[in-house]
């Protein structure tokens, strides 16, 4: 019997499991019904020829496979739309902080107020919020989030708070990047749990209907990951108290 055979039956047998996956990423990623279905379809084309789903440690954890699967080929798509990807005639004409806005809304897939921080603190603008609006409003914005207002202008009512607001964010993406490497020393069901719930804000619940198991079972995983997870962040120099800001 052919390779291809026992795995397109393998694949069969899990097929509601990749599509709770798919499901998953599409709502986090913001993917439009159109996209979501290509997505699925790319993905259980990668699987059948994937040679490595016929693995043992492939077969023992199908769920972590699929999702790191499935995260890996939402990057390789995002690097080929970027390759093709054009900003507006508007956002062409109002310069190159423009530009960079509308590439992070719409490859990046940030939210409006993901972007003004990423602008602010990762590009260094000097932006104020009402350069922000006006910034916001040459350029094309994509069409899921067109009619949704993320945008919360009261949230930096004034400079002191807009720093501060600023420093927990840059803080909280160093813990967030060290959850990440950190994830990938776990067993792969451990892994998983970790980072949909911290790298994807994914609830408890959710994960457990993902993985196919009660909740219990994902709260015991989960706070027995985190015990050692801590540890090895404090080990890193980060205080209990920065920690308990985004992980808990």
């Amino acid at each position: 019997m052919s390779e291809a055979a026992p795995c397109s039956s393998w694949i069969t047998r899990h097929l509601d499991a990749i599509q709770n996956v798919v499901r998953l990423l599409c709502r986090r990623k913001s993917l439009s019904p159109e996209d979501c279905e290509d997505f699925e379809s790319d993905l259980l084309l990668r699987l059948a020829e994937d040679k490595t789903t016929l693995s043992e440690t492939i077969r023992n954890a199908p769920v972590a496979f699929f999702h790191t699967l499935a995260a890996n080929l939402f990057v390789d798509r995002q690097r080929e739309r970027s390759g093709r990807w054009q900003p507006s005639t508007s956002a062409q004409k109002h310069g190159p902080s423009a530009v960079l806005l509308e590439r992070l809304l719409h490859l990046e897939r940030l939210t409006v107020s993901e972007a003004f921080h990423v602008l602010t603190i990762n590009h260094r603008l000097n932006l104020s919020l009402p350069e922000y609006r006006s910034l916001l409003a040459v350029v094309q914005l994509p069409k899921v989030r067109e009619s949704i207002v993320e945008f919360q202008e009261e949230r930096f009512s004034n400079e002191s708070s807009s720093i501060e607001e600023a420093r927990k964010l840059a803080l909280r993406r160093l813990i967030l990047a060290g959850v990440g490497e950190l994830a990938e020393q776990f067993a792969p069901e451990a892994t998983l749990v970790v980072k949909l719930r911290y790298l994807e804000d994914v609830s408890i619940s959710e994960i457990a209907r993902v993985l196919r198991k009660e909740r219990h079972q994902i709260r015991y995983l989960h706070d027995q990951t985190l015990l050692e997870l801590k540890n090895r962040l404090l080990e890193r120099g980060f205080t209990e108290v920065e920690l308990l800001e985004v992980i808990r």
